[in-house]
């Protein structure tokens, strides 16, 4: 009898002690497209007349960019159980649109990436390469006139432009190079105070 009881309880044991295991499940796809608000928080996507851009820098020099290209991708992000036994049960496809631009006028380099953000939040992400520098900004914060790197009206000649946001370089964050964002426009003026160089604007 002894050995029958010793057999109930370990089982017992074994199924209290024991995880429940994740049901594994076919992998979904879901897509998140740039919405057209997002697009048209810059003109660069919508408006003809910013597929020619130009900067003129404090040494006298300008800068014209021209459209050459627009690139549509989709960036995996795979959600998984955690578990090795299972694969991943979700991969969400996040859309990123680039312009790409070549310069007809000086030298260097221009590049527009608009993107669905990666992380823990759902954002949109303008991300500017202009010459050697490159800066993110976040949709999540345009318009909030208490966000950290508000900066408030900056006036070139006759144009005005308000709700100006900063980011620094991510290129190299010790330069001190800071890009001035205006959320109708784009990217609006550089800053390189290290090595005394700016860049504004022309319209």
């Amino acid at each position: 009898m002894r050995p029958i009881l010793y057999t109930f309880f370990a089982l017992l044991l074994f199924t209290t002690c024991r995880k429940d295991e994740p049901r594994c499940e076919e992998m979904t796809t879901t897509y998140n497209y740039l919405t057209v608000t997002s697009l048209e928080r810059t003109r660069y996507f919508t408006d003809p007349a910013f597929d020619t851009v130009k900067f003129k820098s404090n040494s006298g020099d300008t800068l014209i960019f021209v459209k050459t290209d627009c690139d549509s991708t989709w960036f995996d992000e795979f959600k998984s159980y955690g578990n090795p036994a299972c694969g991943p049960y979700e991969n969400v496809k996040n859309l990123q649109i680039t312009n790409t631009y070549k310069t007809i006028k000086g030298e260097g380099l221009f590049k527009v990436k608009h993107s669905v953000s990666l992380g823990n939040y759902e954002d949109y992400v303008i991300e500017i390469y202009f010459l050697n520098y490159h800066f993110n900004f976040g949709e999540i914060v345009f318009m909030d006139v208490n966000y950290k790197k508000y900066f408030g009206i900056m006036k070139f000649g006759n144009s005005i432009y308000d709700y100006v946001f900063y980011e620094y370089n991510n290129n190299n964050p010790n330069s001190k190079a800071i890009g001035f964002m205006s959320p109708k426009f784009g990217l609006i003026a550089v800053n390189d105070s290290l090595n005394m160089n700016s860049y504004e604007i022309v319209k």
